[in-house]
């Protein structure tokens, strides 16, 4: 398997998580202009169109679950007027009653006013006066469409934001940084710590910046990062090691000894029923020198 498709679990899920957060805006999206649509209560949309973004595999089938129930709720009272149908008095009998009722009390009130009555036309009914106005609706590309759109566009916005900075982030250059120096990505981790060091200058930093250089055999750069971390109180005891293999790779014997020797007073070398191996590297390397 090449190195480039060696990818652990942690960065499976950091590679789907936008996939998914996708997805779940889709579906909230969705949720929103449906609810909005079906004239739901403002806190229901808003309890549905929260849900389903925050948990969309638990909320959504529960709202489709709700649509379902309330749509057979809805037919049910059309069943009740079968009952009036099948009466002994007709439907025509009945509208027509209601209707003749409602032309005579519509004269009458005419009347009174000083005003002539309105005759419907033969077929059609009586008309009103003052009522002509068309009612007032919702627009409905504000209300289907504008809305839930606007949202979308916000959703998708703040997430670009937020994924832009969360893998630009110092953890994450350094997770990636220590996952590429595990698989022997040598490029890539340097480029990985130098993106962390540009972001906030670190001595731990710079010291895995050093080893990577060095065992890449870059050892001028490798040299500058270890004293740089150094400087910056490294706290690592086997620094001076590394340090001494970095100056003898350049060919500087006698700095190398100095740093071998600073290796041996440490407690690594020091105090230790079980020696660092490195001790007995750093003793044979110094008593060459000598």
């Amino acid at each position: 398997m090449s190195l480039r498709w060696q990818i652990s679990a942690g960065q499976l899920f950091e590679t789907f998580r936008p996939a998914a957060f996708l997805l779940a805006a889709l579906v909230s999206t969705w949720t929103l202009a449906d609810a909005r649509r079906r004239k739901l209560k403002t806190y229901a949309v808003a309890l549905w169109t929260i849900g389903t973004l925050a948990f969309p595999f638990i909320a959504f089938p529960l709202y489709l679950l709700a649509r379902l129930m309330g749509a057979q709720a809805a037919h049910w009272p059309e069943h009740s007027h079968a009952d009036i149908n099948s009466s002994p008095i007709s439907s025509n009998t009945f509208a027509t009653t209601i209707i003749e009722a409602g032309e005579n009390s519509d004269a009458t009130a005419a009347l009174n006013e000083g005003h002539a009555p309105v005759v419907a036309e033969a077929g059609g009914t009586p008309a009103l006066p003052g009522n002509d106005a068309p009612p007032k609706a919702t627009p409905f590309l504000w209300r289907n469409v504008t809305i839930p759109f606007g949202y979308l566009a916000i959703l998708l916005a703040l997430a670009a934001i937020f994924f832009y900075r969360d893998y630009h982030s110092l953890d994450a250059h350094l997770a990636r940084a220590s996952h590429a120096r595990l698989h022997g990505q040598r490029a890539r981790a340097v480029s990985e710590y130098r993106a962390a060091l540009r972001l906030r200058d670190d001595p731990h930093t710079r010291k895995l910046l050093g080893l990577e250089l060095a065992a890449d055999r870059q050892w001028d750069q490798s040299l500058t990062e270890l004293r740089s971390a150094e400087q910056g109180g490294e706290p690592d005891e086997a620094l001076p090691y590394h340090l001494a293999t970095t100056l003898d790779a350049l060919g500087r014997a006698d700095e190398a000894i100095t740093e071998y020797r600073k290796f041996l007073q440490s407690e690594l070398c020091a105090a230790r029923l079980l020696p660092d191996p490195r001790c007995a590297a750093s003793r044979l390397r110094v008593q060459q020198g000598q």
